[in-house]
């Protein structure tokens, strides 16, 4: 996989806060994913893994879930998908300002950011038919 091309693929002013986002929006942890949503919108990647993974440095829970989520978001790239955050300046506006903004969107084709309309498409419990 050619590195600077996956790169391009990746709409986060930073890869590392990317993958502490997936690695946070998927931990066990009693807060729901709109309050993980806001914690990140409002205070950023690093409070967000503190509030998650309960102010610990040197979890081990932590540490896999950060490698689990960097091979996924390397996967994810190399099957073609652009991953934006909701950081992210190209995220959409308007999608944005909803209660239960997407902390992360995969895409493929243009995001344009201060567009009209988005289309979500997806499940939160996909399953085979």
């Amino acid at each position: 996989m050619n590195t600077s091309n996956s790169q391009a693929m990746i709409r986060s002013a930073d890869r590392a806060a990317l993958v502490d986002i997936v690695a946070a929006i998927r931990a066990t942890s009693p807060l729901t994913q709109p309050a993980r949503a806001e914690i990140l919108r409002t205070e950023g990647a690093s409070a967000l893994i503190a509030a998650v993974f309960n102010d610990t440095l040197l979890d081990p829970h932590l540490e896999q879930a950060r490698a689990q989520a960097a091979a996924d978001l390397n996967d994810w790239v190399a099957a073609g998908y652009t991953v934006t955050s909701l950081l992210d300046d190209a995220y959409p506006v308007y999608l944005a300002g909803v209660h239960q903004a997407p902390a992360l969107l995969f895409s493929q084709g243009q995001l344009i950011p201060d567009d009209n309309g988005v289309s979500v498409v997806g499940s939160r419990t996909p399953h085979r038919t």
